[in-house]
């Protein structure tokens, strides 16, 4: 044996030791000559190579609220893309249910919601990501009650307590608070009024993500 050769991408090198093919797609070529002048050529011989898994881009969409909230319907898009052997196939499945194949933006409504995303390129290699949306679109619910001791067309003729009970079934009640007159608001759920004439009491209740709900009471007192 004289020489013995690899034409890896039209460039022609001393064949030593086996080399590492990247990613990408290759062209190899083998000569071998002999010292009495003959020569062999192999055909060209075309190698695909592809590491990599696909990338994955998810968006979400919608409108924020408080605590990584959203208070809207929210969607959720993706793009995928593989520079090598290119995309075959993305997919979805949302909390844990069945996995289907991805073809258009996902609608997420009220709850806490996981989305997994899957995909994979023509040369197998696969990759998932998993992101978290939470969707509260609905205000708290607010119930107020009086308490007093009862006169005539409607008037109390004691002191006159309000109180107020409230929930959030999604995301919960962040904070509650209430003012008399118009005032300034203040942290509770309760309040005692012993003035006499007529008077207004405001609730206010806003949960985790940011949307609320404002009761009003009006109720007179005379206890002359």
């Amino acid at each position: 044996l004289a020489s013995f050769r690899y034409n890896l991408n039209g460039v022609w090198k001393t064949y030593i030791s086996p080399f590492n093919l990247g990613n990408g797609l290759h062209t190899i070529q083998f000569q071998a000559s002999d010292n009495a002048g003959n020569i062999k050529t192999t055909p060209s011989q075309i190698f695909r190579v592809d590491t990599n898994a696909p990338n994955i881009v998810p968006t979400v969409t919608g409108t924020r609220g408080s605590s990584g909230w959203y208070v809207s319907n929210a969607q959720i898009s993706a793009v995928s893309s593989d520079a090598e052997s290119g995309l075959d196939l993305l997919k979805f499945a949302l909390d844990g249910n069945v996995w289907q194949v991805y073809t258009a933006p996902i609608s997420i409504s009220d709850g806490l919601h996981t989305i997994q995303l899957q995909s994979t390129d023509i040369a197998g290699n696969s990759n998932v990501s998993s992101i978290s949306v939470n969707v509260d679109t609905i205000a708290p619910q607010v119930l107020s009650a009086v308490t007093g001791t009862s006169g005539s067309n409607g008037w109390y003729v004691s002191d006159v307590t309000l109180e107020a009970a409230n929930s959030d079934p999604t995301s919960g009640v962040a904070s509650e608070k209430y003012r008399l007159e118009g005032g300034a608001w203040q942290d509770g759920t309760s309040i005692t009024v012993s003035r006499d004439g007529t008077h207004s009491v405001d609730f206010l209740v806003i949960d985790k993500a940011g949307n609320q709900t404002t009761i009003s009471r009006t109720f007179k007192i005379d206890q002359a």
